[in-house]
């Protein structure tokens, strides 16, 4: 009996040192989980890495809608995919693949303005990239939905020059949907010695925003904007073109046209008709091209060259047939004949050729058959200096045929030389056309 009773003994004791060695184990050695970048420890709080202070990560509306909550699993349930890594937590890893980062950026853009707050903290504490700054700024633009002054004090924390500004930009258009005396009144006052081209593209953006909610009011502050230095010409024009390009896509072109009738005469007004035509001109050129002629003012062929190559960007025949219908004597014939022929040949040289052919030779298409000469040398020299020899003013077939040959010598220099020799040329045409060379400015003037 005391045999038996010392084995139970034996027994009672492997039994406790089991469930000891078990609960010393519980304790020293973690429970095996899935490793992520950012477990739930370290996803609810961040530290500030400028103030030093807790920042807690937001626990609802996660971009893209994932889960609400943290699971103990570190990772965040979604409704399509119950173990989905958090997108936040991929992106500290500074891992996050081009796609995460597209895809944050645009659940980034439905986000609340409190959410987006929180993750621009979190995000803050991501490896500094181009891609971090863009979505911070991102961030920004949807928290300067209800704060935008706290939008731009947070702008410089992004880092980067560029990103920086683009934020603002983003911030100010937002601002101006909602309140565009405040967005002014600060872009006014921190103006400081910003450069004119960053100022410009801070109104720019401003514009954007107050012309997306009230165009009629964006179009009409905007006539009342000086004109007293070049800069502040060219600040005026640009805006213009975006309030009448937002009031033509929201279907209020007859409001465009009347309110073109309290701009006065001058280069701004010329600016913001040929934007009207233009814009119009993408919707309905046959309609466009009919006001034109009937309501034109002297001075208008920039307009009637910003008409045509809107128009010949969708229908080079259409536009051709009404260059055909201006006479020639007609000042805008000789600017819209070349606008139609510059983009006309981006597509086709054959058509192009076909109908200046039908034309006359007159000074009036020389710059039209100047355009088509330059672009067709870059596969056919030989043909292309035929159309140059063609021109009738002097002075400007020279410096086409020069400006052929320079290109003729890149590809072929013994074509060029052929030529020279077959066509019998004066020595002083012969040297200029071999000792031509390359030059952006020949393809300015035309």
């Amino acid at each position: 009996m005391a045999r038996s009773l010392n084995s139970s003994g034996k027994l009672v004791l492997l039994w406790a040192l089991s469930l000891g060695t078990a609960f010393a184990v519980g304790i020293w050695v973690p429970t095996p989980i899935f490793k992520e970048a950012n477990p739930p420890s370290s996803a609810d709080e961040t530290i500030d890495r400028d103030t030093g202070s807790k920042v807690s990560a937001p626990r609802e509306g996660a971009l893209g809608g994932i889960g609400s909550d943290y699971p103990e699993e570190g990772r965040l349930n979604t409704p399509d995919s119950p173990n989905r890594p958090s997108t936040l937590s991929t992106l500290l890893t500074g891992t996050a693949s081009s796609l995460e980062w597209r895809r944050a950026m645009f659940e980034a853009e439905s986000l609340d303005p409190q959410n987006a707050r929180d993750w621009f903290n979190v995000l803050l504490q991501a490896p500094t990239s181009p891609q971090r700054d863009r979505l911070l700024g991102v961030l920004l633009g949807r928290l300067a939905q209800t704060a935008p002054v706290e939008a731009l004090d947070l702008v410089g924390r992004i880092g980067s020059v560029s990103a920086s500004e683009s934020a603002r930009n983003r911030i100010l258009e937002s601002w101006a949907e909602r309140n565009p005396n405040a967005a002014l009144v600060w872009i006014e006052s921190n103006r400081g010695s910003t450069p004119n081209r960053m100022f410009r593209s801070r109104m720019e953006s401003w514009m954007n925003g107050f012309a997306a909610v009230d165009p009629v009011g964006a179009f009409a502050h905007v006539i009342g904007l000086g004109e007293s230095t070049q800069a502040d010409r060219r600040l005026k024009g640009d805006l213009i073109e975006i309030a009448v390009e937002t009031q033509i896509a929201n279907g209020r072109l007859g409001e465009v046209i009347g309110l073109m009738e309290g701009i006065p005469e001058g280069p701004v007004r010329t600016e913001a008709l040929q934007e009207l035509y233009q814009e119009w001109a993408k919707q309905d050129p046959l309609s466009a091209s009919r006001h034109f002629l009937e309501n034109r003012e002297e001075g208008s062929e920039r307009i009637a060259a910003g008409l045509i190559r809107e128009w010949a960007s969708s229908d080079p025949e259409a536009a051709a047939s009404f260059v055909e219908g201006l006479e020639v004597s007609d000042p805008a014939f000789s600017v819209a004949i070349s606008s139609l022929i510059e983009r006309w040949t981006r597509y086709d040289l054959e058509r192009p050729a076909e109908w200046l052919n039908q034309l006359p030779p007159s000074e009036e298409i020389d710059r039209a058959v100047a355009v088509y000469s330059l672009r067709a040398s870059e596969g056919d020299p030989a043909g292309a200096m035929t159309w140059a020899a063609s021109i009738a003013s002097e002075q400007t077939r020279a410096r086409v045929m020069q400006r052929v040959a320079a290109n003729w010598k890149e590809t072929d220099p013994q074509g060029l030389e052929t030529y020279i020799v077959e066509n019998q040329l004066d020595e002083e045409t012969a040297t200029q056309l071999r000792e031509a060379r390359q030059g952006r400015r020949w393809w300015n003037r035309f």
